[in-house]
Protein backbone atom coordinates (compact mmCIF):
# COMPACT_ATOMS: atom_id res chain seq x y z
CA UNK A 1 0.00 0.00 0.00
CA UNK A 2 1.70 3.34 -0.82
CA UNK A 3 1.33 6.54 1.19
CA UNK A 4 -0.39 9.84 -0.05
CA UNK A 5 -3.88 10.91 -0.98
CA UNK A 6 -3.23 9.36 -4.50
CA UNK A 7 -3.58 6.12 -3.12
CA UNK A 8 -6.94 7.08 -1.45
CA UNK A 9 -8.36 9.51 -4.18
CA UNK A 10 -9.22 7.95 -7.80
CA UNK A 11 -6.67 9.43 -10.31
CA UNK A 12 -9.96 11.14 -12.77
CA UNK A 13 -10.47 13.24 -9.10
CA UNK A 14 -6.98 14.86 -8.53
CA UNK A 15 -6.65 18.10 -10.05
CA UNK A 16 -3.80 19.10 -12.34
CA UNK A 17 -2.54 22.57 -11.57
CA UNK A 18 -0.55 24.10 -14.44
CA UNK A 19 2.06 26.48 -13.85
CA UNK A 20 0.25 29.97 -13.76
CA UNK A 21 1.44 32.60 -16.58
CA UNK A 22 3.46 35.48 -16.14
CA UNK A 23 0.15 37.95 -16.70
CA UNK A 24 -1.25 35.44 -13.88
CA UNK A 25 2.14 36.08 -11.37
CA UNK A 26 1.32 39.88 -11.40
CA UNK A 27 -0.99 41.51 -9.14
CA UNK A 28 -1.38 40.92 -5.49
CA UNK A 29 -4.11 40.92 -2.37
CA UNK A 30 -3.92 41.70 1.08
CA UNK A 31 -7.23 41.43 4.09
CA UNK A 32 -6.47 44.60 6.01
CA UNK A 33 -8.51 46.24 8.93
CA UNK A 34 -6.86 49.81 8.61
CA UNK A 35 -6.27 52.54 5.78
CA UNK A 36 -2.60 52.53 7.79
CA UNK A 37 -2.95 48.87 6.83
CA UNK A 38 -3.96 49.27 3.67
CA UNK A 39 -1.25 51.94 2.99
CA UNK A 40 1.25 49.90 4.32
CA UNK A 41 0.56 47.10 1.66
CA UNK A 42 0.80 49.70 -0.84
CA UNK A 43 4.42 51.53 0.07
CA UNK A 44 5.49 47.59 0.44
CA UNK A 45 4.96 46.85 -3.28
CA UNK A 46 2.66 44.42 -2.41
CA UNK A 47 -0.15 46.00 -4.30
CA UNK A 48 -0.35 48.42 -7.25
CA UNK A 49 -3.21 50.10 -9.20
CA UNK A 50 -5.74 49.61 -9.80
CA UNK A 51 -7.17 48.03 -6.80
CA UNK A 52 -10.19 46.27 -5.99
CA UNK A 53 -11.37 46.97 -2.47
CA UNK A 54 -13.86 44.54 -1.29
CA UNK A 55 -15.99 44.43 2.18
CA UNK A 56 -14.88 40.70 3.85
CA UNK A 57 -18.33 39.04 4.35
CA UNK A 58 -21.49 37.53 3.17
CA UNK A 59 -23.32 40.35 1.27
CA UNK A 60 -21.03 42.84 1.21
CA UNK A 61 -19.34 42.65 -1.99
CA UNK A 62 -22.76 44.38 -3.60
CA UNK A 63 -20.33 47.46 -2.27
CA UNK A 64 -16.88 47.09 -3.98
CA UNK A 65 -14.60 49.91 -5.36
CA UNK A 66 -12.07 50.00 -7.58
CA UNK A 67 -9.06 52.82 -6.85
CA UNK A 68 -6.65 54.57 -8.41
CA UNK A 69 -5.21 56.55 -6.18
CA UNK A 70 -4.07 57.03 -2.67
CA UNK A 71 -6.75 59.32 -1.82
CA UNK A 72 -9.58 57.06 -3.18
CA UNK A 73 -7.85 53.72 -1.56
CA UNK A 74 -8.69 55.70 2.17
CA UNK A 75 -11.53 56.68 1.34
CA UNK A 76 -12.90 53.14 -0.17
CA UNK A 77 -11.32 51.23 2.75
CA UNK A 78 -13.08 54.00 5.39
CA UNK A 79 -16.20 53.17 3.77
CA UNK A 80 -15.95 49.17 3.54
CA UNK A 81 -14.67 48.85 6.87
CA UNK A 82 -18.52 49.34 8.52
CA UNK A 83 -20.29 47.30 6.60
CA UNK A 84 -17.48 44.30 6.57
CA UNK A 85 -17.90 41.07 9.13
CA UNK A 86 -14.76 41.39 11.64
CA UNK A 87 -14.28 45.22 10.36
CA UNK A 88 -11.88 43.66 7.82
CA UNK A 89 -11.19 44.62 3.91
CA UNK A 90 -10.10 42.43 1.29
CA UNK A 91 -7.70 44.41 -1.19
CA UNK A 92 -7.02 43.01 -4.79
CA UNK A 93 -4.89 44.06 -7.73
CA UNK A 94 -4.39 42.95 -11.11
CA UNK A 95 -3.27 44.26 -14.59
CA UNK A 96 -4.87 47.94 -14.98
CA UNK A 97 -6.59 46.19 -18.53
CA UNK A 98 -8.22 43.45 -16.57
CA UNK A 99 -10.10 46.30 -14.10
CA UNK A 100 -10.37 49.74 -16.54
CA UNK A 101 -13.87 48.58 -17.49
CA UNK A 102 -14.93 48.44 -14.14
CA UNK A 103 -13.25 51.62 -13.15
CA UNK A 104 -16.60 52.75 -11.68
CA UNK A 105 -17.28 52.03 -8.21
CA UNK A 106 -20.96 50.45 -7.00
CA UNK A 107 -22.07 51.50 -4.24
CA UNK A 108 -25.61 50.24 -2.79
CA UNK A 109 -26.89 47.84 -5.53
CA UNK A 110 -29.47 45.39 -4.39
Amino acid sequence: MSDGPESVVPKEFLRQAKPLAESEKQGGSAIVSSVDEAKRELGAGNLKYPILVIPVGEGSVEKYHVVNSEEELADAVEEALPVSVGKRVHLVSRYPEKLESRSVAVRGMR
